[in-house]
């Protein structure tokens, strides 16, 4: 079988999804989120905000695929998993937040931008799970 494009990008960045499909259905989604949120901002005329925006978007696409890369490692593992996840946790925390911090008091964006765009994680994950209960809606009929 032919690999998509989508597959050969996931098997570039190292995204486990043969086994887990919801995985790629997530960051396909994300990624979607993040891009027509931008198309909005810059055809509306707020192209102000896609600066801080894009910022924000690619922190938490960022965050978003080292999650993707980890966790199914840890779900196997038998020893460590949980120091694994928390080091793991905490130093994406202090990354976040130094950039976070340098983005608003030493650059000085725009903190309603840099907002919409950490926002896009949470409007792909309420999509995803609209999508995962009308596909169970569909199955049960």
């Amino acid at each position: 079988m032919a690999q998509t494009r989508s597959d050969r990008l996931f098997s570039h960045l190292g995204v486990p999804g043969d086994d887990i499909p919801q995985i790629k259905q997530i960051l396909g989604l994300h990624a979607a989120t993040v891009l027509v949120l931008a198309l909005l901002l810059l055809g509306c005329g707020f192209s102000y905000l896609f600066i801080p925006y894009a910022v924000g978007a690619l922190l938490v696409s960022f965050n978003l695929l080292v999650l993707a890369r980890l966790v199914p490692q840890l779900v196997f593992e038998q020893t460590g998993a949980v120091f694994a996840l928390l080091f793991s946790f905490y130093l994406r925390l202090a990354f976040t937040g130094g950039v976070l911090f340098a983005a608003i008091y030493i650059v000085q964006l725009n903190a309603l931008g840099l907002l919409l765009g950490l926002s896009t994680i949470l409007a792909s994950f309420v999509a995803w799970g609209g999508m995962v209960l009308v596909s169970r809606k569909q199955k049960e009929a």
